[in-house]
């Protein structure tokens, strides 16, 4: 099995054939969207932005302006540590590995953690449309497996977009119920690499997003027939 992130996993979970032909046999490469690009651009800026504490050599572009006053505001917040584009990687036991170890189990990088003396913030900038999504409450038990002093953190979904942010408190003694949902989830992996088995899973995706074309479900097979 190999490492899961939390985009994996709800990759498989869309679709285990789309997840082995991308991810495990690499038998076709998925081609980076428009959207996509746009977002590593943001990321890049932003991270670049904040690193330099908000100097005028890393200002963000002038596209990105309108989101200044909100960036401006997280690098002004007192904070002991402020960590940019984060590698996380974990064993089995939630123990930090190297991001390649044969051991490692989970990963993930977070766009930024603040942390403090008992408590820290992690912020994820989205690009995309907004949605409900579990992404930090991974992440926050990230920060527990790494800070064993953080006790709470604060976690803040900013879709930039919408210029709207999703907020969330999550405290230490919730880490067991949260690992307890990601470990079923995993064990679905898990079992789908014992079996290798992954059936085509309909989704809305099939239409015209999917680059597995051999597919019976892919809308752009059909086209072509």
């Amino acid at each position: 099995m190999k490492p899961w992130s939390y985009s994996t996993l709800e990759k498989f979970e869309t679709c285990p054939r789309q997840y082995h032909e991308i991810k495990i046999l690499k038998s076709v490469v998925e081609e980076e969207s428009e959207h996509q690009l746009w977002g590593k651009e943001v990321h890049t800026a932003i991270e670049q932005y904040i690193a330099g504490g908000g100097k005028e050599k890393t200002a963000l572009p002038e596209k990105m302006w309108h989101w200044q006053p909100i960036i401006d505001k997280i690098v002004a917040m007192p904070s002991r540590e402020m960590l940019t584009e984060l590698p996380v990687s974990l064993d089995e036991s939630f123990q930090p590995v190297e991001w390649d170890s044969e051991h490692c189990w989970t990963r993930g990088v977070i766009d930024l953690l603040v942390l403090g003396n008992r408590s820290a913030i992690v912020l994820d900038w989205k690009t995309g449309k907004r949605k409900a999504s579990e992404q930090l409450k991974l992440y926050a038990a990230y920060v527990f497996a790494l800070y064993p002093h953080i006790d709470v953190v604060h976690t803040a979904l900013v879709w930039l977009k919408e210029r709207r942010i999703d907020k969330a408190t999550i405290k230490r003694e919730e880490v067991p119920d949260i690992w307890g949902k990601f470990i079923e989830r995993a064990a679905r992996l898990k079992s789908a690499f014992e079996r290798d088995s992954w059936p085509e899973r309909p989704n809305g995706l099939c239409k015209a997003w999917c680059p597995i074309v051999q597919c019976q479900f892919n809308g752009l097979r059909e086209a072509q027939l």
